[in-house]
């Protein structure tokens, strides 16, 4: 193995000070999906508050370094004083836990009187939901208790909402400034096609009248209608905007006092609005600038044009198109306005958005008149057409599934991961969820503002090093006519190769999977196989949505994969170190777990396949640099190149 060390030394030193600034920020309980949250600001970092907690949903501060926080699938409210968890929780009820289901919101307001209200909102399960299901749900409720030494007391029943199917149920209270409460509430996701089930509130031209779902409701503190917009009597009168799908999130702006909103669409057309008395949004008519096409499943239709097809109340509600689409999903939660100048003044009034898919923040600024989003270049026409065409707007990633973001009483950016993992079938993962804040670098953190890999721009790659072999293992891969070498493997097989002559300790493998027709409904998963010095077998297999490594006993780690279907090719890389197996999917880094054998070195080298038609690429085996394995990070991209080099693929400028 020979390393090109001064090609490679510059590299090395500038990982190396990165990895300094992000230490403290790995939280305790170490995550084998390797999340590390950061920022594309040199000048900011990010910093944990608390970690391990149990599916974090949203969080309300009572006053500096003092919050409300909400877990989805306990019932329980949370108090956080100085990052650290009150013994006792302030409250605890039977929800249901049943998908998006659960404890979701949570708004505090002190009034003049000296009395704290605390508003919640949450999905009722009649005694308890401890199987999952839909058997025990008894619909949305919005509370209002009072919080009277740290007990949540009182409770006074706001809002009653009808059964739905566990899904689109809303929930982010938020305070307007005019005093009232808005809280959107999603369709409740009645059924498949045009909402045989919808309302008019869902743009059902035939449909009954609404009922408190697909939209935005406005009321008192005290739960009283405010005044009627789309119409007079109740239900109508609470309706602040309707034709809202999945909302998981509303801010105002603190300049114009004008609502935005995020919502999700079904496979396409995520959006941000900016919403007006009387706004409609247009579901299910339309999602983000097309039609659905039910006929065909969840899938974009033609573009949309024709708002005659909506309902307007009388001429009451108006629809206007979102303000910011994505083409594909990635499950924009928590909006915010940043109101303080904490992390800058280029940041101050903008607007911050979460994501549930990718754990990532998007940095939007406004134009002049604050109606529209300030976009140029390919997402000047307001789309993003792909995940490439986001990189203008992120400003950051890695914090593992964002449900809610608040600025707090000290100004800067509070984040709350929920943990969007999936779960091994064997054993038990530690809860993962956390709340970060973003604030402007100490002194002792600024050693790496000049040479911060995550500074937003293209990725660029160097050459690292050079392996020993890539030595493609012959006799793993039988030809097969016309495939270029390739392996068409039937379901449920298993092939090894010869015991390996060389002291491997990296294996990568590409593949595609076809599931098999009369193994309709099974779990059907493809990947790599292979043993190690001590004989023990370890697997790395992708099945839909996820990448998974186990051993013979039982799962040990899995990721979510997003994007990856039937059609998809699948390359993964296992890299083992002294003390770790680091697994890639399609070179990223997306699982890093201790490693039992004391050596480095693979003995015997497999590829298999579960209930599908899996076809494999010729296997590479080699050496990987042992010293380099320490620089291996989730937001590096690593090759293995067919010409015995290793590229690391870093921002521009590290």
């Amino acid at each position: 193995m020979h390393l090109h060390l001064l090609k490679a030394v510059s590299i090395f030193l500038l990982i190396l000070l990165f990895l300094s600034s992000i230490c403290t920020m790995r939280d305790s309980y170490a995550q084998p999906t390797s999340f590390v949250p950061s920022v594309n600001d040199n000048n900011l970092e990010v910093k944990p508050v608390i970690t391990g907690l149990d599916g974090p949903t949203s969080i309300s501060f009572l006053g500096s370094n003092d919050m409300l926080m909400l877990e989805k699938a306990t019932g329980i409210v949370h108090r956080i004083i100085n990052g650290q968890l009150i013994a006792e929780p302030l409250l605890r009820l039977n929800v249901l836990k049943f998908e998006e289901s659960g404890m979701v919101g949570v708004e505090t307001v002190k009034n003049d009187n000296g009395r704290v209200y605390v508003y919640l909102y949450y999905t009722a399960a009649q005694g308890g939901d401890e199987n999952l299901t839909q058997k025990k749900n008894i619909g949305n409720r919005l509370y209002r208790y009072e919080l009277i030494d740290n007990k949540l007391v009182n409770p006074k029943l706001l809002l009653s909402l009808p059964k739905g199917s566990g899904f689109h149920n809303g929930g982010a209270i938020k305070l307007g400034p005019d005093g009232n409460l808005y809280i959107p509430v999603g369709d409740l996701s009645p059924g498949v096609g045009k909402s045989p089930n919808g309302t008019l509130a869902q743009n059902n031209q035939t449909g009954s009248r609404p009922n408190l779902s697909g939209g935005i409701l406005r009321m008192t503190q005290d739960g009283r209608p405010v005044g009627g917009i789309i119409g007079n009597s109740f239900p109508e009168s609470l309706y602040f905007a309707y034709g809202i799908r999945n909302s998981f999130g509303i801010d105002f702006d603190p300049i114009t006092g004008n609502m935005w909103d995020t919502e999700n669409g079904p496979t396409f057309g995520d959006e941000i609005n900016l919403v007006r008395p009387g706004f409609n949004s247009g579901w299910n008519q339309v999602q983000g600038i097309w039609e659905p096409d039910f006929g065909k499943g969840w899938i974009r239709g033609p573009q949309f044009n024709n708002s005659k097809e909506l309902v307007d109340f009388n001429g009451t509600g108006k629809y206007s198109s979102p303000e910011f689409t994505w083409q594909d999903t990635v499950g924009p939660t928590a909006i915010t306005f940043l109101t303080t100048p904490k992390l800058g003044t280029q940041y101050e009034n903008d607007i911050f958005v979460g994501d549930i898919k990718y754990g990532r923040i998007y940095h939007f600024e406004l134009n002049k008149n604050r109606t529209a989003l300030q976009l140029n270049g390919s997402l000047s026409d307001r789309v993003a057409n792909s995940s490439m065409e986001l990189t203008p707007v992120i400003f950051g990633q890695g914090f593992n599934g964002i449900s809610d973001l608040e600025v707090g009483p000290d100004g800067f950016l509070y984040v709350v991961a929920y943990s969007y993992v999936c779960s091994p079938a064997v054993g038990h993962v530690k809860p993962q969820g956390a709340i970060y804040k973003i604030t402007p670098k100490t002194d002792l953190s600024k050693i790496s503002n000049d040479v911060s890999i995550l500074v937003g721009t293209d990725y660029k790659s160097k050459i690292i090093g050079n392996i020993a072999s890539n030595a493609p293992l012959k006799d793993l891969s039988v030809a097969t006519k016309g495939e270029n070498g390739r392996t068409l493997l039937m379901e449920n097989e298993t092939r090894w190769s010869a015991p390996l002559q060389l002291n491997a300790t990296y294996i990568e493998g590409s593949f595609r999977m076809t599931p098999d027709k009369n193994e309709k409904g099974k779990d059907y998963h493809a990947g790599l196989v292979w043993q190690e010095g001590n004989n023990k077998t370890y697997y790395a297999f992708v099945r839909p949505g996820e990448i998974v490594l186990s051993d013979s006993t039982g799962q040990i780690s899995c990721a979510i994969l997003v994007g990856a279907n039937e059609e998809s090719w699948n390359k993964i890389t296992v890299l083992n170190s002294g003390e770790n197996i680091h697994v890639y999917y399609n070179d990223t880094l997306r699982m890093t777990v201790p490693r039992e054998f004391n050596g480095t070195d693979i003995s015997l080298v497999g590829i298999r396949s579960n209930n599908t038609k899996a076809e494999f690429d010729p296997i590479k085996v080699g050496q990987f640099p042992q010293n380099l394995s320490r620089y291996l990070l989730p937001e590096v991209a690593l090759t293995v190149n067919e010409n015995s080099s290793i590229s690391i693929k870093t921002r521009q400028g590290s």
